[in-house]
């Protein structure tokens, strides 16, 4: 007879599966789908991105929809990059023209607005601009709940100078 004989035999028992808490919904938030990306573009090229916006709290709210754009270019002019937004208003809203970086929509809880922003390199980019945009959706009703996303474009080239001599190419 062994040391261990008489102590009773227990099954083994299984890991309790964990459960995911979520936070309790507050009465303000926000959430803001769009993949970020870093994205080369040439003179005249478009791109467009869909933009999810879901109002995350308990209470109707209001939502600033907000574009931060922030240019770096070699030369003190550049040329503006042309972006439009459709799906916060009726008609297109061009943030090029208009000059205008926010606008607001009323969303009820659990909502969602589907936006789509495009930018299109203009046609006096020089080689290297670059344009950065940071989308910013923000609660009228509690500015701390907010959430951002930043998309990075940058100008290359299309045409290639090459200069070539009869017999010497």
């Amino acid at each position: 007879m062994g040391l261990l004989d008489d102590l009773a035999k227990t099954p083994p028992t299984k890991p309790e599966p964990k459960i995911e808490e979520r936070p309790a919904p507050g009465r303000y938030g926000v959430r803001l789908e769009l993949q970020e990306e870093k994205v080369s573009l040439t003179a005249g090229q478009t791109k467009e991105y869909a933009v999810v916006v879901t109002n995350t709290g308990t209470e109707d709210d209001a939502i600033v929809f907000r574009l931060d754009l922030v240019y770096n270019s070699e030369v003190p002019e550049p040329p503006e990059w042309i972006i439009k937004v459709w799906g916060i208003e009726e008609k297109v809203w061009d943030v090029t023209f208009t000059k205008v970086t926010e606008k607001d929509f009323m969303l009820i809880p659990d909502g969602q607005r589907e936006i789509t922003l495009t930018i299109t390199c203009p046609k006096g980019a020089r080689f290297g601009d670059r344009l950065n945009v940071v989308v910013n959706a923000i609660s009228r009703g509690d500015p701390t709940a907010f959430d951002a996303k930043t998309l990075s474009f940058t100008a290359r080239q299309a045409v290639v100078a090459v200069k070539s001599s009869i017999g010497h190419e």
